[in-house]
């Protein structure tokens, strides 16, 4: 089986994630670990059937719908909890609702889901890159601590990785068909394949600094009640 970029900085994470368990365990990051896991494994899969010679789209295609609808309660879930607006909150939980709604239908109803498949991309992208612009902008309008509401906050990176990996992506999904069609190549490879691939290298590589700076959070908060006593 193939390996890919995706898998090793996925992979990271999760070994990130294990290593700092006892820092993250009383903190919603601990669902990086199933999440993380779950993604590699479904990734794995994917690739495993798409390429040669166990090549089978159909169940490639089923088991990134699977590894989408995951990833879309994962970040609904943290971005509720990031979220300080009870509009956004509700905006959050419908939103995500409502994806996982789609989802599940396009799963378990349609056949070819290829296509339906990009269309829903599009709109769980734009529906992400909404919440991370908002959700940054409360970080960064409501934390007077510059520190605190930049690149010292787990959930900046957090944040910052889902923006940067949706905004990549979501264009190379829009423009699926023409760039199919015209066989547009960088380097070898299809572009709406190269660019996901360099926005994961760049969500999973947030995704370890944010986990990387709650263990040194963590650390501090501990150190300093070690001094109080």
């Amino acid at each position: 089986m193939k390996l890919i970029s995706n898998h090793i900085v996925e992979a990271a994470a999760l070994i990130t994630a294990i290593g700092n368990y006892r820092y993250i365990k009383n903190t919603r990051y601990v669902y990086f670990i199933p999440y993380l896991t779950f993604i590699l494994l479904g990734e794995l899969g994917a690739t495993y059937f798409y390429h040669p010679p166990n090549t089978s789209t159909f169940k490639n295609w089923h088991i990134y719908l699977l590894v989408f609808m995951v990833t879309h309660l994962f970040l609904g879930y943290q971005f509720y909890h990031i979220l300080t607006s009870q509009k956004r909150k509700q905006i959050t939980f419908v939103g995500t609702t409502i994806l996982t709604l789609i989802l599940s239908i396009v799963l378990f109803f349609v056949e070819e889901i290829g296509n339906l498949n990009n269309f829903t991309n599009v709109i769980a992208g734009l529906f992400f890159c909404y919440l991370s612009c908002f959700a940054l902008y409360e970080q960064l309008i409501h934390t007077e601590d510059l520190e605190v509401r930049t690149h010292h906050s787990p959930d900046f990176w957090l944040v910052t990785g889902v923006l940067f990996f949706y905004a990549g992506t979501t264009l190379p999904y829009m423009l699926y068909f023409y760039l199919k069609k015209d066989n547009v190549f960088f380097y070898g490879m299809r572009l709406y394949h190269l660019i996901p691939r360099f926005s994961s290298i760049v969500l999973y590589n947030c995704y370890v600094v944010a986990i990387i700076l709650l263990r040194r959070k963590a650390l501090s908060t501990a150190s300093k009640s070690n001094t109080a006593q």
